[in-house]
């Protein structure tokens, strides 16, 4: 599991718990990997899902890793996980939710937990999502392939070896496709019984931009009835980033070019901004 350090405070969070702590803590402007020390700003560290060995942390440059197959290779479970925090759905409700699950750093691949896991985490999705959700998983976990290593056979052992591998194959190919089938029934029963609602385009924000983000939903999650009004967030949004990045523009136009760019942590209602429940 990666761990990082916030460069505010110095507390230790897991990945999943970041953001929630980036919301409350006002000086957290960057997370450190507690392993590889590599400082990562905004939302770069949900990328980061594995890490340097123990081994090659304290050798330094005495380190010398495994050679071939065994330095490459990789298991189906990290195979899920690289999938899950790499890929990009076409469809912007698919997309949304990928992103709330890729900040987990150990995402279930049974169906049992893993549906589990799916209601703990990304709540309630609007029907029809199953089907869609379904087919995009199984099309990008079906093209990941582990790499194959050459090996020499002696040439009366070729026949039995051959076999052997061909019967390995199957019953694996078999296993993860019982798998994922059992995974399209789970998430398409759990998802049938969430009520619709209006699909959000995916908001892609600048550096800057998600440092105003940040800042008008900390302001308003420490509000009464987390909300607050559109002049008294403008103030305290334009003090707060004075204070914080004076070498930004903490203009009036920046502030409402920036509340344009809220609608994944914020709604309106009327001359409001409320926080959006997670």
């Amino acid at each position: 599991m990666v761990f990082f350090v916030c460069e505010g405070c110095n507390e230790t969070l897991k990945k999943n718990k970041v953001d929630q702590h980036a919301a409350r803590c006002r000086n957290c402007w960057a997370v450190t990997c507690v392993d590889c020390s590599v400082v990562f700003k905004g939302n770069d560290y949900a990328a980061h899902t594995t890490c340097i060995s123990e081994a090659e942390k304290y050798q330094g440059a005495l380190f010398q890793g495994e050679k071939g197959k065994a330095a490459t290779k990789r298991n189906p479970q990290e195979r899920w996980m690289d999938l899950i925090t790499s890929v990009t759905a076409p469809e912007p409700k698919v997309q949304q939710a990928l992103q709330r699950i890729q900040g987990y750093d150990n995402v279930p691949r049974k169906k049992g937990k893993f549906m589990n896991f799916l209601k703990n985490s990304i709540g309630a999705q609007s029907g029809g999502l199953e089907e869609k959700l379904w087919t995009f998983l199984e099309t990008e976990f079906n093209k990941l392939k582990e790499p194959e290593a050459p090996a020499k056979r002696k040439a009366d052992d070729d026949a039995t070896t051959t076999t052997t591998a061909e019967e390995s194959s199957s019953k694996k190919q078999k296993t993860e496709t019982e798998g994922l089938a059992a995974l399209a029934s789970h998430v398409k029963g759990y998802l049938a019984t969430q009520t619709d609602e209006p699909v959000e385009a995916v908001v892609e924000l600048s550096a800057d931009e998600k440092k105003w983000v940040k800042a008008m939903k900390s302001l308003v999650k420490k509000a009464d009835g987390l909300r607050m009004g559109k002049k008294a967030l403008r103030k305290a949004t334009l003090a707060y980033m004075q204070d914080k990045y004076p070498e930004m523009d903490a203009s009036k136009d920046a502030f409402k070019s920036a509340s344009k760019k809220t609608s994944g942590v914020l709604t309106r209602d009327g001359d409001y901004f409320v926080l959006k429940a997670e």
